[in-house]
C-alpha cells in the first residue's frame, strides 16, 4: 500500500462510492503501488456474483422453458394440421364437383383398368397447358 494515499479507499472507488474521483484518478497516473492495489480490489469486485444473479438466471431459464413447451407442442400438432388442410381441400374439390368437371374437359376413352395412369397422364396435360398460359 502506498503511504502517499493510504487515505484513499480503493474498494469505494471501484463500486462508485466516492466523492472526490480526481484525487483517485491522480493517484492511478502517478503511483504504481495505487494502481495495483486498484486492480486487486477490481478483480476482487469482478469475481463476486451479484446477489440477484442466481435469480435472475433460473428465472431466465423458466422463460425458456415454457418457450420450448409451446414450440413442441405446436410440433406435434403440425402433422395433424396439414392432414386436416388436406382432408378440407379434398372436400372443397368433390363440392365444387371439380374432378367430374375435370373428365367432363378431357374425356377417358380408356377401358376402366387404365383409369388411374390415363387420368395423371391427363392431370399432366392439364398443368402443362396451365403453365404455358400464364407464362410458365
Amino acid at each position: 500500500m502506498c503511504l502517499l494515499h493510504k487515505d484513499l479507499d480503493w474498494g469505494k472507488f471501484v463500486l462508485d462510492q466516492v466523492a472526490n474521483g480526481e484525487d483517485y484518478f491522480l493517484a492511478l497516473e502517478t503511483c504504481e503501488d495505487c494502481l495495483q492495489e486498484y486492480t486487486w480490489q477490481l478483480l476482487a469486485v469482478l469475481q463476486e456474483t451479484s446477489p440477484n444473479f442466481t435469480d435472475l438466471t433460473m428465472e431466465k431459464i423458466a422463460q425458456e422453458g415454457a418457450k420450448g413447451k409451446r414450440a413442441k407442442t405446436l410440433g406435434k400438432l403440425k402433422p395433424f394440421l396439414h392432414y386436416l388442410v388436406a382432408a378440407s381441400l379434398t372436400l372443397f374439390l368433390f363440392n365444387v364437383d371439380f374432378f367430374g368437371r375435370l373428365v367432363q374437359i378431357f374425356p377417358l376413352d380408356i377401358p376402366r383398368f387404365e383409369l388411374g395412369s390415363q387420368l395423371l397422364d391427363r392431370l399432366g396435360e392439364l398443368f402443362g397447358s396451365i403453365t404455358i398460359f400464364l407464362g410458365g
